[in-house]
């Protein structure tokens, strides 16, 4: 209660200081204007409201703005905030007004994109929105916005302005909040080359109540009118999972060829962690392009349920991706079968084939028998992907050699790796 009331005045010294808010407006384009398609008046505004925050350079209405309304016009009014670019005090003292004018008492979602998704961010906790959905946003406005130093020109807005390092200084001190009771979901593209994901990753990775999705592709300004990436914000909106629906775990059938084993094998499997939260196999392997990860101590072989405790050998509890390496060694050819437990997501890959994938969140699964044919004994190349996102983790290998009735743990005797294959 203590902070809250301290970040409450911090905020209105800092909007004193800024001046006296103007009215907010209906209208477009221009900073401190509300749009509304339909010209719709705050009265007559549905009570649920979802509140769009362009980006850098943009203004509303924009293709953003068009497609949020063709899909959630129907249940929401669906408004779009004007704001200035490097103004913000006012920025901060014009949401006051807008708040109060236009949405009082009403069911709120905001949702911004880039430069947008900063001050989406600000606005949903800053007052308690329902929920908060940000698309590539900038996560630190005066190191992004460094980068356009100089004079430029807002085709939306028909306005020449210029970035200096005094505007850049407007944005320090706006405060970064993090309210409990607003959902959050970032959604971000692996391919966005204005600003990359690892920031907007690791603060909501961090943040209250936060999902982040992670697409492999969508570039900075993705086509919400045909972008997957709706359907979970459409989910998340409606108050479900954002996580696509599991599918289900995928099984290839596979052969394996052994092949000469390196002569400094050692046993067991190497290991290599990445922390951080992943809710789909391809999350941990776009974190992978832009982390190193950290070496773990090698596991004997892949047998672990746990409650409480470490993942694997990764020191961690809770949100822990893994890359496990090595060889599986087969004492015989033949038609062996294989069996993954898991919990969280999980990919295998043997002799540089995906035999088998669960990729998503899920509670402890077994997975239908995987066969595997072996032409030659020996060692074969392994591969294990795995993340654990909270609570219990488990990632067990069985298998059933030709000619054995049942499935039993691989035993430690078949795991083997390269003493320098996990550095």
């Amino acid at each position: 209660m203590a902070l809250r009331t301290l970040l409450r005045t911090f905020v209105a010294a800092f909007l004193v200081a800024a001046g006296p808010a103007s009215a907010v407006e209906s209208g477009g384009y221009f900073p401190y204007t509300v749009y509304e398609a339909g010209g719709a008046s705050p009265e007559a505004y549905k009570q649920s409201v979802i509140v769009i925050f362009h980006g850098f350079n943009s203004a509303i209405p924009n293709p953003t703005y068009r497609a949020f309304r063709k899909r959630f016009g129907a249940s929401h009014t669906v408004v779009g905030f004007n704001y200035d670019y490097l103004d913000a005090a006012r920025n901060m003292a014009e949401l006051e007004a807008f708040q109060e004018r236009f949405l009082t008492g009403r069911d709120v979602t905001a949702v911004g994109t880039s430069l947008g998704g900063f001050w989406a961010d600000y606005f949903a906790n800053r007052f308690g929105a329902a929920r908060l959905v940000v698309v590539n946003p900038v996560v630190d406005p005066v190191a992004t916005l460094s980068h356009f130093l100089g004079e430029q020109y807002s085709e939306k807005r028909k306005q020449k302005f210029t970035v200096n390092w005094q505007s850049l200084d407007n944005y320090r001190p706006v405060p970064r909040l993090d309210n409990p009771a607003t959902r959050k979901l970032a959604v971000l593209m692996a391919d966005d080359t204005l600003i990359p994901s690892t920031a907007a990753q690791k603060k909501y990775g961090d943040a209250q109540n936060a999902t982040v999705r992670l697409y492999r592709s969508g570039g900075h300004s993705p086509d919400f009118s045909q972008h997957e990436c709706m359907d979970a914000i459409a989910a998340f909106i409606g108050g479900g999972d954002p996580a696509p629906s599991d599918s289900g775990p995928t099984v290839q059938q596979a052969s394996a060829t052994a092949t000469g084993a390196p002569d400094d094998l050692v046993p067991g499997l190497a290991t290599r962690y990445y922390y951080s939260k992943f809710n789909h196999i391809d999350e941990l392997l776009t974190w992978m392009d832009y982390s190193s990860g950290k070496v773990g101590p090698p596991l004997e072989r892949l047998y672990s349920k746990v409650g409480k405790g470490d993942v694997l050998t990764s020191g961690s509890k809770d949100l822990v991706g893994a890359v496990i390496t090595g060889f599986l060694r087969f004492d015989a050819p033949g038609l062996y079968h294989l069996r993954v437990m898991s919990n969280d997501g999980v990919r295998i890959t043997l002799d540089g084939e995906m035999v088998f994938e669960d990729p998503e969140v899920h509670a402890d699964r077994l997975s239908p028998p995987i066969p595997v044919s072996v032409e030659q004994a020996g060692h074969v190349p392994l591969e294990v992907l795995y993340f654990e996102k909270k609570n219990t983790s488990t990632l067990q290998l069985r298998w059933q050699p030709p000619g054995a009735e049942g499935f039993d743990p691989v035993p430690a005797s078949a795991f083997w790796h390269q003493p320098d294959s996990g550095s």
